[in-house]
């Protein structure tokens, strides 16, 4: 039996709404992660911004993605890839600022401006493991690739998350998940039911709900179940229920 997949499609204003809200957390956690990783003293915590950094941007475009209706898992893992990349240009050139003041201007941002900072970080080390002890040089080469690294993986982890829930192609609004088994009326013959054998779900919305108070009992053949009704009892029932 297949098993739902998305359409793929990729709406324009989707696509406008997934960019947008994805570069906005990006300009935004980029400043905050920026100031928070130059001004507070404790590692673990920065790392913990760190992770809300690349959540929020992810949650961003996933916001924007379900919003527009995009039903495509490639698409908002590359929105989501392309705005945290963003997103870490934005930091490193808000982390200039953070250290040395705004006279930067907008070069702080240019390749020669992140180029220096980068220089001047290898040399000097921005934080250390222990009071006195900076990390600096390949090793602090290392962090940055494994900072990179998890700022996108949480991304796009976070973005994609949202892409799992189906999508109703037929009234284009996204389903609502409810955990339990759906009883339907049927009897196992009905064309529909040779539909959703070969794959075709949908075709499930042709039968009906089972009515409450009913018990299912299986017909002849391979069929599914199909409710018989409790009949009410009779007078005599009654009283011999009462004398019991």
């Amino acid at each position: 039996m297949k098993t739902y997949s998305h359409s793929g499609a990729v709406p324009v204003i989707g696509a406008l709404a997934a960019a947008v809200g994805g570069l906005v957390a990006a300009v935004v956690g980029g400043f905050v992660y920026a100031y928070a990783f130059c001004w507070i003293p404790f590692v673990y915590i920065n790392f913990l911004i760190m992770a809300g950094f690349g959540a929020a941007v992810g949650y961003a475009v996933a916001a924007g993605s379900n919003w527009g209706n995009v039903r495509n898992s490639l698409f908002v893992s590359a929105a989501a890839l392309v705005c945290m990349l963003a997103g870490i240009w934005i930091y490193w050139g808000a982390y200039m600022w953070a250290l040395g003041g705004t006279e930067f201007g907008i070069m702080a941002w240019s390749p020669g401006g992140i180029r220096a900072l980068a220089e001047h970080l290898f040399a000097n080390g921005s934080w250390g493991l222990g009071k006195g002890q900076a990390v600096t040089g390949w090793l602090l080469v290392c962090f940055w690739v494994a900072e990179i690294a998890a700022l996108l993986w949480v991304a796009v982890t976070v973005a994609r998350f949202s892409t799992e829930r189906p999508f109703c192609e037929a009234c284009l609004v996204w389903t609502e998940e409810v955990k339990g088994m759906a009883k339907l009326t049927g009897t196992g013959s009905e064309t529909e039911w040779t539909r959703v054998i070969e794959g075709d779900l949908p075709a499930l919305a042709a039968f009906s709900a089972e009515s409450v108070g009913s018990l299912p009992v299986r017909p002849p053949g391979r069929g599914p179940l199909r409710p018989l009704r409790q009949q009410p009892l009779s007078d005599d029932h009654r009283r011999s229920d009462h004398s019991r």
